[in-house]
């Protein structure tokens, strides 16, 4: 958490990666975006075991984040399908979708649209799927 540093970030998935492959999630950067991206930058140039990283924080962070990760690694949105059409142009692989298990066709619809470049497809399927979502969740909570 908060005691973790750098050195101590990499030398954590250093160690893991000798056994497996190793995807880093960015919420353990919460509490510090600038380690995060220190974090990233060191694993990218020093570890070969990680192979991608998956968003869990968004905005500035991770099109930082994708900007210097993309091509090395694997940059994979968390979530929503907004989330990754908004870093799809900094260099965001793909995404984790939460409609795949109850409506997979209209994860099949939006990522048959990402691979056709079909950006305008793409944007319908997320105003009309994941925006009425977000705002439906933002009314019950506040």
């Amino acid at each position: 958490a908060a005691s973790c540093t750098v050195q101590t970030f990499v030398n954590h998935y250093a160690a893991v990666s000798q056994e497996i492959p190793v995807m880093v999630v960015t919420n353990v950067f919460a509490y510090s975006p600038v380690t995060g991206l220190e974090v990233l930058k060191r694993l990218r140039d020093e570890v070969q075991g990680v192979v991608a990283v998956k968003d869990d924080l968004g905005g500035r962070f991770v099109n930082q984040m994708s900007l210097l990760l993309h091509p090395a690694l694997a940059v994979i949105s968390g979530g929503q399908k907004k989330n990754h059409f908004d870093q799809v142009e900094y260099g965001c692989d793909g995404y984790l979708s939460t409609f795949i298990t109850f409506a997979p066709q209209v994860t099949q619809a939006y990522w048959r649209a990402v691979q056709e470049k079909d950006w305008q497809q793409a944007l319908a399927i997320v105003t009309k799927v994941d925006m009425p979502y977000f705002d439906h969740v933002i009314a019950i909570t506040g």
